[in-house]
């Protein structure tokens, strides 16, 4: 039979082990929280311009699911309500992009031309003709060429998404001839070919921000303004306008950046997760933004909207008047990535 003695050098042993057990349990706790098992996941800031209806919102929450589901919950995609960060100002989003502040945007080329001007190729009207077509080469080498030269702003290219082709609506007469504009004033976004287009077609053009167009056309500050029809219909143009003018006369394609430092501190497998997730994204969100081209065109039309659509003659019209504008940038663009894409085109 143990002594009392004994009993209690048995507890004191017993507390010390148990001690030991504990402070070991909190020191392998913290290795592995620190990294060396468990460690928290990393967090991709993204955010866009556009509501949480459309296909950029949804490309988004699609592209953060499937970066999710690559990484095994290693990469963590933070998606901010869109305008949040940015009041509503795509210059401003790619200015915060470029900062790190956050990591993935969704950029339409018409504000991006302003910090690299090549990209104005993009707004050369009536250059994208078929969707089909402009994705085989936005795809392809072309497409890839021009995605790396957005490094050069320290962004990433990652993917191309859909903005849609875009159509004219005003509030004074329906549009089927350049002489229809000649005298119009017609918003345009801070885009030198877009500003040249309306002003070769005899326009007064006056560069508003988005967060502020319905109130301009609401106030008559302008009497008309260029967007795909998405975006008129869920900013609620046609309670402001009247007309709008089917033209197609330029595709925007929606880049997918990424800031670029943040882009390269990550592993090369977790570099190949984002890119993969952007470009397996894409032929979801393409047929979103193509649906609803259709089902809003319609929608436009039961909201009071009169609908013209040019047909092939008059679009030719159309496309004879802008010849200028292509001499006007073609030095800025380069005239061999123009030719590029001309070529492509085809």
């Amino acid at each position: 039979m143990l002594t009392q003695k004994e009993r209690n050098a048995g507890l004191k042993s017993f507390f010390a082990v148990l001690s030991f057990c504990m402070l070991f349990g909190v020191f392998f706790s913290v290795l592995c929280v620190s990294g060396l098992g468990l460690a928290a996941p990393i967090e991709i800031r993204a955010h866009h311009d556009s509501t949480t209806t459309s296909p950029w919102h949804l490309g988004i929450l699609r592209f953060a699911e499937l970066v999710e589901k690559k990484s095994n919950g290693n990469l963590k995609v933070r998606v901010f309500p869109p305008g949040q960060l940015s009041q509503e100002n795509i210059r401003t989003t790619i200015e915060l992009l470029q900062a790190g502040s956050i990591h993935v945007a969704l950029i339409v080329p018409g504000f991006y031309e302003a910090f690299d001007p090549r990209f104005m190729v993009f707004g050369m009207p009536f250059l994208f003709k078929e969707r089909g077509q402009t994705f085989r080469v936005l795809d392809g080498p072309l497409g890839e060429k021009v995605l790396g030269m957005m490094s050069e702003k320290k962004i990433k290219g990652l993917a191309y998404w859909d903005h849609g082709y875009r159509q004219i609506t005003n509030s004074k007469k329906a549009i089927r001839t350049p002489e229809d504009l000649r005298g119009l004033r017609i918003r345009t976004p801070l885009s030198p070919v877009i500003g040249s287009i309306f002003k070769t077609l005899g326009t007064t053009t006056t560069a508003t921000a988005m967060g502020e167009l319905y109130m301009a056309l609401q106030q008559k500050m302008v009497d008309g303004q260029e967007n795909p029809f998405n975006t008129i219909f869920r900013r609620k143009f046609y309670e402001v306008q009247k007309y709008i003018t089917e033209w197609n006369d330029q595709f925007s394609p929606l880049f997918v950046g990424g800031n670029l430092a943040f882009f390269q501190s990550l592993s090369p497998e977790n570099q190949k997760i984002v890119i993969d997730a952007a470009r397996e994204t894409a032929p979801y969100q393409r047929k979103l933004s193509d649906d609803e081209d259709d089902t809003m065109k319609k929608d436009l039309v039961a909201k009071g909207m009169e609908l013209t659509v040019l047909n092939r003659e008059q679009l030719g019209v159309f496309q004879k008047a802008m010849e200028p504008v292509y001499k006007e940038f073609e030095t800025q663009i380069g005239k061999e990535l123009l030719q590029e894409f001309v070529n492509a085109l085809k």
